[in-house]
């Protein structure tokens, strides 16, 4: 179960205080600057449409990624770096999580880096998350 607080501020957001309230149709994250389908609980100013989600949160703390052997800090801005994210392989334009894993930079959306490393989809199928398969994925061919 994962836990959030209800209300929060952020220096990225003038107006005070950002709730913690479902999405009532598609937003732009304001940290991440990724677009966001999904309706799910995220942070919303009450006086615009700024919206963030859970896992944009800035963080003073690096957390550990098993998967790829790494601790990650979280990082506000690419600053005007050309990079693209480790996970999902699209260009990270906002916030992310940097490390070093294996001597390697690595470069993660906060969202990408938060996934669940394991996750039934609605059918039943049971998905492992894994930094490399031998094999393709059965539903899209990649």
């Amino acid at each position: 179960m994962e836990l959030h607080q209800k209300k929060i501020s952020i220096d990225k957001h003038n107006h005070g205080l950002l709730k913690l309230k479902l999405a009532q149709k598609p937003y732009g994250c304001g940290g991440c600057k990724e677009l966001e389908y999904n309706l799910e609980a995220c942070y919303q100013c009450l006086k615009c449409s700024f919206h963030l989600h859970k896992e944009c949160v800035p963080s003073p703390y690096p957390f550990y990624l098993g998967l790829i052997s790494c601790d990650l800090t979280f990082q506000s801005d690419p600053r005007g770096n050309i990079i693209a994210c480790d996970a999902c392989g699209k260009h990270v334009r906002g916030s992310f999580y940097q490390g070093l894993s294996h001597g390697r930079s690595r470069y993660l959306h906060p969202c990408c880096a938060k996934l669940p490393f394991k996750r039934t989809d609605n059918g039943g199928m049971v998905l492992d998350l894994k930094e490399k398969t031998s094999s393709i994925c059965l539903i899209c061919g990649n």
